[in-house]
């Protein structure tokens, strides 16, 4: 008996992780939400650095690393080609541009 109900949940579970995909906005939430947590970038003045954390969230958001960021401005500059890039009007663009931007806000608020 026990076995049995073993098997169901095993069924149950590959049910969930089989073939049939989400798609649209609510994938790529549950593909950012493990990424969305606090930042740690270094700051000493003007210059900045970003941790390897943030670097890979940023590159998993928006698929170009952040190379040569090293001001904010910079920061600033990485975010504006980012959306430049990807730019539209669909719910899923729009959605990129608001995940994009809640990264650069976290950066922003711990430098």
């Amino acid at each position: 008996m026990r076995l049995g109900s073993e098997r169901n949940d095993t069924v149950e579970i590959f049910a969930l992780r089989g073939p049939k995909r989400e798609t649209g906005l609510a994938n790529l939430a549950k593909m950012a939400a493990p990424h969305l947590q606090s930042s740690f970038m270094i700051r000493l003045g003007q210059r900045i650095r970003l941790t390897r954390r943030e670097v890979e969230r940023f590159t998993k958001i928006t698929g170009i690393a952040p190379v040569d960021v090293r001001t904010l401005d910079d920061l600033a500059g990485y975010v504006l080609r980012c959306k430049a890039h990807y730019w539209g009007v669909s719910r899923e663009t729009q959605f990129l541009h608001w995940l994009i931007d809640r990264e650069y806000q976290q950066c922003r608020q711990a430098a």
